[in-house]
């Protein structure tokens, strides 16, 4: 609560009165420093000086568009001190929206970081650095006063710019006496106090910023501003929140469920603002745990930031809460006559935060910010609410079509209107779909010509901001409609969800290998895209700043390597993550799902990838399939590619896939397959799971033999002379060998094909470096309390007159039972066409009927 004597004072008074208090208290902490109530208080200053001499004065709006650094408060209530307005343009945005909004504001300057490109104006453009450096050269008094003698309570403090209907952003002019009412009212309810510590992590292009920076330096509480790379970042938020000892939080849904994931709470329990879209009841609890008090916030940016706030407590339901300070709520009927109480209608808001309207737009202004017979000025939100238990105010739904996502108001029609320029569209419809909790998409569907490539997100892309250009456009034939012939927007969401697959990469490219695989599974999954190249773009295939860190965080449970955020945003596409990365990508552990079941218990097949493809289609639907090509086996099969002598590991091998495959969550119950040494990892595996209470169904021996599973037969060496020469000739002996391979490659779909072919170079390798392992394997003399399978090609060729065991001599090893059964082939068509199915119906006479749950 304000003193006596601050009554009626403005909001740089009551700075100035908190400079004088706590003259060397923290004011503000930036990544690279701290600053003191005096200096951010004088820096200010120095700042005001210098806009001075550029030639800002009373009434004159500066566009501001520099990075979260410590030049940011001191700049923002310097443009105030001058009795000036400031206007945010993101320096994201593209060029033709800048341009909108600096001519739109009339901006007299727009100050940007030094390397950004600023579209032509009507004013002119300061660099920061240049701005810093006049103003360091000023001589300021340690006793300095911001608030201006002349203030006037009207003055403009801000324009923000919001998606607007007609096509172009609108600039929602708010008044110093708005501001001073909205942090007023904030100190007291949610409230904020002198010992806390405030964490800001929102864009000044986005209204909420208001509460995070002003609220703080009004009360005498540290402000803490993270840098754009800190707030998309889970981990260095999660730092932050820690490390800075973080007090009171504010964040849209999104965002908290984006740092609260997995359950993580922070060392100090927080007091939690949450808004700017509806509030996820599913977050509930998670919040809870986490806060010692959460409060959901509600307000349209024409109104001041937050009108209403309700603290979360034993209500089921989470309302919008009651209004704030001088703020007065109307709910009315299409005619703006008042309902019955607990009828539904549009929200009106009144009171002292109501914006002076649309700058430069009086025709909007008259629109949406109207006066009621009783001659009261209120804005028109569109937002259908109701009355709830203690005046409480419920939301229900909007009234328009107006989406919001990740706190980012959108009007569908400006989206729509830009589309309707492209000569490839007769006419579009823009909604949001839900894909999962969080996972908001918009979606633009279309009539017209089919696009083929990016052309339309590319088009977007350069007249719209990054979080208004659709992640998907679906060209249909005809819109779906409603009873009364309109087109049906909510039919048209429900359709997106089912239809985003429908989507496939420009690009004609093959997985390289199994990590390309990991990695475009883990894509193609968050996307839901059923085809995707490695020289795609993340964001252009429908991702989004906070689906990127669910992308990070997947891959490494496919892989196992950490995939820096930098780097993600600065080169989103596999190829180029890939080269970033470098020498660490051979520690890779790749698993890629290879069907896409969802429920039963899974199935990991060691050793390989897409070896296993037909396999896993066998259990579409059933259960789910995994491929796992450990780090560990990467490492040997190179060294011995390239003649390399490496200390090998048996266990830290077998330790490798266990990892992997733990990675993908701690299932109760599983079961193992591998082909060749594959199925001595399974042995291995299986034993160490066993021991840690996994439940393994079965451990199926694909074909899994050493040196001591076969012999030398007299009478095999004479038939397979005989065979050989007469028919064959020597030397036709391995290119038979070799040609089943190519066969087996050639019977492969299309797009695998191509990446196959590489196989016939490396298996002379590969099977020499599983050989090797083989005889590591066999000293170890392990036994295995286990019961396996083990299927046997009957047509491999083991060598010129050698002859295999009927058990391989695995009894030795295995002292479970040993079920054995034969299949015709040799080894490399083992998992191949008809041998496939008959691997199926094999195990399917030993998996239990419990093993499955349908999709």
């Amino acid at each position: 609560m304000l003193n006596e004597a601050l009554k009626g004072a403005s909001y740089l008074d009551v700075f100035d009165h908190q400079v004088a208090k706590y003259p060397t208290a923290n004011a503000l902490t930036s990544k690279t420093l701290t600053y003191t109530y005096g200096e951010v208080a004088r820096q200010a200053k120095s700042f005001a000086l210098a806009l001075k001499s550029h030639g800002i004065y009373p009434g004159d709006k500066v566009a501001v568009g520099i990075s979260r650094n410590e030049s940011l408060v001191p700049l923002l209530l310097a443009i105030w001190s001058l009795r000036a307005a400031y206007v945010p343009v993101d320096p994201a945005f593209p060029q033709q929206r800048q341009s909108c909004i600096l001519e739109n504001s009339r901006a007299k300057i727009a100050i940007f970081d030094h390397n950004k490109i600023v579209p032509k104006f009507g004013g002119s453009v300061v660099n920061l650095n240049e701005l810093v450096a006049r103003s360091s050269a000023l001589t300021v008094s340690n006793n300095v006063s911001l608030a201006s003698d002349t203030a006037d309570k009207n003055d403009v403090a801000y324009i923000i710019y919001t998606s607007g209907s007609t096509g172009n952003p609108k600039g929602v002019a708010v008044s110093q006496a708005n501001l001073l009412n909205f942090i007023e009212s904030m100190a007291i309810e949610p409230g904020l106090a002198n010992n806390d510590c405030l964490l800001a992590i929102t864009t000044i292009s986005f209204d909420i910023h208001v509460l995070e920076i002003f609220l703080p330096l009004f009360v005498g509480a540290h402000l803490i501003l993270a840098t754009r790379e800190e707030s998309i970042s889970q981990s260095l938020l999660r730092e932050l929140i820690d490390s800075r000892n973080i007090t009171v939080m504010q964040a849209t849904p999104a965002t908290w469920r984006m740092i609260l994931e997995n359950g993580w709470r922070p060392k100090r329990k927080l007091k939690i603002l949450i808004g700017g879209e509806i509030f996820p009841l599913d977050l509930k609890a998670t919040l809870l745990r986490a806060a010692k008090e959460v409060w959901n916030m509600y307000g349209p940016t024409e109104t001041t930031v937050w009108s209403t706030c309700f603290k979360l407590d034993s209500y089921k339901k989470v309302y919008l809460g009651r209004p704030i300070k001088n703020t007065r709520l109307y709910i009315v009927d299409e005619k703006l006559e008042p309902v019955s109480e607990k009828s539904s209608g549009e929200l009106l808001i009144g009171g002292e935060g109501v914006a002076l309207g649309y700058y430069n737009n009086d025709t909007l202004t008259d629109k949406m910010f109207i006066t009621l017979k009783s001659g009261e000025r209120v804005y028109r939100t569109g937002d259908l609410v109701k009355k709830g238990p203690d005046e409480n105010i419920e939301y229900i739904n909007r009234i328009d079509n107006q989406i919001k996502i990740r706190g980012f108001r959108i009007e569908p029609s400006e989206i729509e209107q830009v589309l309707a320029q492209h000569s490839l569209v007769q006419q579009s419809v823009v909604v949001a779909s839900e894909l999962s909790a969080g996972d908001v998409r918009l979606i633009a569907f279309y009539m017209g010509e089919p696009d083929k490539n990016t052309t339309l997100r590319d088009f977007c892309k350069q007249r719209l901001p990054e979080y208004m250009v659709p992640q998907h456009f679906i060209y249909v034939t005809l819109f779906p409609m409603t009873a009364n012939f309109k087109i049906d927007r909510k039919a048209l969401a429900r359709e997106g969800v089912d239809r985003l697959g429908e989507a496939e990469s420009i690009y004609v490219i093959d997985p390289r290998d199994d990590l390309d695989r990991s990695l475009m599974y883990v894509w193609a999954s968050l996307l839901c895209i059923n085809k995707i190249s490695i020289d795609d773009n993340f964001f252009d295939l429908g991702g989004h700043s906070l689906l990127v860190l669910q992308a990070i965080k997947e891959m490494k449970v496919a892989t196992g390597l950490d995939f820096p955020l930098s780097v993600f945003f600065e080169s989103p596409t596999i190829r180029q993550i890939r080269c970033h990365i470098g020498k660490e990508e051979r520690r890779a552990s790749n698993v890629v799902k290879l069907n896409n079941a969802r429920h039963g218990d899974p199935i990991f097949c060691m050793c390989g990838v897409q070896i296993y493809a037909e396999l896993a289609e066998c259990f579409q639907g059933l259960r789910p399939v995994y491929g796992i090509f450990a780090s560990e086996e990467v490492t040997f099969l190179n060294a011995e590619a390239n003649n390399q002598s490496i200390d090998f590991s048996f266990d830290a091998l077998v330790e490798s896939y266990k990892s992997a495959l733990l990675r993908q969550g701690r299932p109760q119950a599983l079961t193992l397959v591998g082909l060749s040494f594959g199925g001595f990892i399974c042995l291995e595996v299986a034993k160490k799971l066993i021991a840690e209470g996994v439940v393994v169904h079965n451990t199926y021996l694909l074909d899994s033999y050493t040196d001591i599973s076969i012999y030398r037969s007299c009478r095999g060496l004479a038939a397979d002379a005989i065979k050989c020469i007469s028919i064959e000739g020597p030397s036709e002996m391995f290119k038979r060998f070799l040609g089943k391979i190519r066969k087996f490659i050639y019977s492969q779909k299309p797009e695998i094909r191509k990446s196959a072919e590489s196989a016939v170079n490396d298996q002379k390798e590969r099977e020499r470096a599983f050989d090797r392992a083989a005889r590591v394997f066999m000293k170890e003399n392990n036994t295995y309390a286990i019961d396996c399978v083990l299927i046997k090609a009957t047509e491999t060729y083991f060598g010129f007159g050698m002859r295999s065991y009927q058990d391989y001599r695995l009894t030795e090893y295995v002292k479970g039972k040993l079920r054995i059964h034969n299949i015709k082939a040799d080894h490399i068509e083992m998992l191949d066409g008809k041998c496939v199915k008959n691997i199926y119906d094999i195990m399917q006479q030993y998996e239990p009927e419990s093993a499955i749950k349908n999709d």
